[in-house]
Formats: structure tokens, sequence, C-alpha cells
């Protein structure tokens, strides 16, 4: 895409200045993410943003995220939010007029240094005239549909990976423009405590549903039977011992309508058949949280402008079905399949 250059002596001498605070935010580092492809520096600059703030550094984290809006307004309502945020931090009187007049100069392609009201100077124009390059760009993508998506949780034993899996979807939740809903399966557990423990987050957190099960349906059932509560929405199936991270839903959800015939998404994890990453031959321990979060950063970072990769068949521990898919080829086959294994894997055969 040709050599792009930061400009604005704001973020440079902000920067420069910082570099002996962290060798992430340095100089150099800064000029090699402006030589990447925009949709890969866009979470680059997102991730080194957040990555200021929780350091205390509020000044270069807006210079992070404007950068990241001159390349991809289309993502405006987050990143303005994480502006805000960062100008909120400074000591900004006002920060909403400011935004919303910084948003019309970075559309514009001009923008000129302009002092927040606290005294600390905004960067400009980083990369010059490049257009923005979405994250998922393929001219013959679908169109999601307005409903939400529902992520269908089987439960039977497991308390504490149960409540881990929850607590990741809840923290999540703010991170996902999808609108979502939790339908989380009680399949008769055995487990009293995991009982209570999911009936206390049914009754906190408005967007959990729990459905208990009289008498244990088994996987292929109990999800069958929650396929059908929403008929016109999407739905994720996810493991009970799975953990999302960050806007997990979005960026499934953009795959799966990255062309008009994908039938379903199933990302990388240390531990899924095929999609395990690096070598699905192998079966690795599951990371912990912040090693979880670091790892998903990297992974939004990377290269996102090629074409999809096909898949034979995805894997049902985390798998983003499209509803026209599902009401092309039915439900799971709980006919000749009721012991459950390998229903993900003949679902992706006939769609």
């Amino acid at each position: 895409m040709g050599t792009k250059e930061l400009r604005g002596p704001s973020l440079v001498e902000t920067l420069a200045g910082s570099a002996h605070q962290a060798l992430d935010d340095s100089l150099e580092h800064a000029f090699c993410l402006a030589e990447l492809n925009s949709a890969t520096a866009v979470f680059a600059f997102i991730d080194r943003g957040q990555r200021a703030l929780a350091n205390r550094r509020p000044k270069l984290a807006f210079l992070y995220f404007l950068n990241a809006y001159v390349l991809y307004p289309e993502q405006d309502s987050r990143l303005l939010h994480w502006l805000a945020r960062a100008a909120s931090e400074q000591g900004a009187s006002s920060p909403e007029g400011q935004l919303h007049r910084l948003a019309d100069q970075i559309q514009a392609r001009d923008v000129t240094d302009d002092p927040l009201p606290s005294g600390a100077t905004v960067a400009l124009r980083a990369f010059g005239n490049q257009p923005p390059t979405p994250v998922v760009q393929n001219s013959n993508s679908a169109e999601p549909p307005p409903h939400p998506v529902d992520i269908i949780i089987p439960v039977y034993r497991g308390e504490r990976e149960t409540l881990e899996c929850l607590r990741s979807l809840i923290q999540a939740l703010p991170e996902n423009r999808t609108p979502h809903q939790l339908l989380v399966l009680n399949d008769a557990s055995p487990e009293p405590m995991l009982v209570s423990a999911l009936e206390q987050l049914a009754a906190s957190v408005g967007q959990l549903r729990l459905i208990h099960h009289p008498t244990n349906l088994g996987f292929i059932r109990g999800v069958n039977r929650a396929i059908a509560v929403n008929p016109e929405r999407d739905l994720v199936l996810l493991n009970s011992d799975a953990r999302v991270c960050g806007d997990w839903l979005d960026r499934l959800r953009a795959w799966a309508y990255c062309k008009p015939d994908v039938a379903s998404v199933t990302p990388f994890s240390n531990h899924g058949e095929l999609m395990t990453f690096p070598d699905p031959r192998r079966r690795y321990q599951k990371p912990e949280p912040a090693d979880h979060a670091r790892l998903d950063a990297f992974a939004r970072s990377v290269e996102t402008s090629e074409a999809p990769v096909e898949l034979v068949v995805g894997c049902g521990f985390c798998m983003y079905l499209r509803r026209a898919a599902i009401d092309a080829v039915g439900p799971l086959d709980e006919t000749n399949l009721l012991a459950g294994y390998g229903e993900d894997t003949e679902w992706c055969l006939r769609a």
C-alpha cells in the first residue's frame, strides 16, 4: 500500500517523549504501525491506546485512538467512546463538542493542531489521504439481520468452568455492538451449587436467560429446543468450558456475513479440534485470563483483509450459525446422532 507517514508534531513529540516509559509506545514502534495494512493498524492503534489508558497516560491514548479513527471512521461509535474517555481523563471540560468537531475534521481529511481545553495537543492527520480499509471487505458480502443473536450455553457439570465461561461473556457484553442474549440451558444438572449460582446470575444480568430442563435432554436435543426459542435469530453454540474475550461476537458475525453463502464460523482455540492453534494435532493448556487477553489482542492485530478460510467442518465449542443456513438444512441431527458426538461435523457437511 506504499509508505505512510505519521504527521503532526503532537504525535511524534508525545511518542518520542514517552519512549523511555514503555517500549511498546516508542517512536520506532509507531512508525512500524504506519507500515501496516490499514485494517491491521487500526486494531494495533486501539490496543496501544487501551494500554496507554491502563498506564494512566490519557494524552498518548487519545493520540492512538485518533489515529485509529483516521484509518477507519466506520468504527466511529466505539472509537469516539475511547476518544471521549481519553479526553475526559485529561480533564477536558467538554469533550463531546470537541470530539464532534474533530470527527468532522477527520472525515474531511483536513485535521490541524488543536489543543484540548486541558492544554493537551491532539494528533493530526496521521496517515495522509489513504482511504480506510474495513476489517472485512468483500463486494459479495451479505447484510446481517437486525435481530439479536442467541448465545446457547448447555450446562450439566463443572461449576468452576461454567461460571468462568459466563463471567467472560458478561464482561464482554459492553465490548460488543451486536445485540445478543445468553441462553443458559440447565440440562438437569446434578450440582446444586452450580444451579444456585446460575439462578443468581440470571437474576442479576438482564441479558442472561436461564432455561431449566426437568430431565436431562443431552446436548443435541437441548440445543435444538433452544434453536427454536427465537426462530428468526442467528445463534452461537458455546461450550460451558469455553471463554470469550473482547468484541468476540462482533468479529464472528462480521465473518459470518462476509459472503452470502457462509453457513457457520468457528474461531481458533487452544483446544478446538481442527481449529486448535497453532497445531491442530496438539492440545494446548488453557491460558490464564491475562494471557488470553494478550493472545486475543494479537489475533485482532493481524491481517484481516484476506479472503476467509473455507473449512470442511467447524467445531461446536464455539460456532456461529446463520439462521438462513439452519432454515435451509435443519437443526442438529437428533435421530441418528442422539448419543451426542459428531453433530457439529454432520451439520456442517449437510450445510
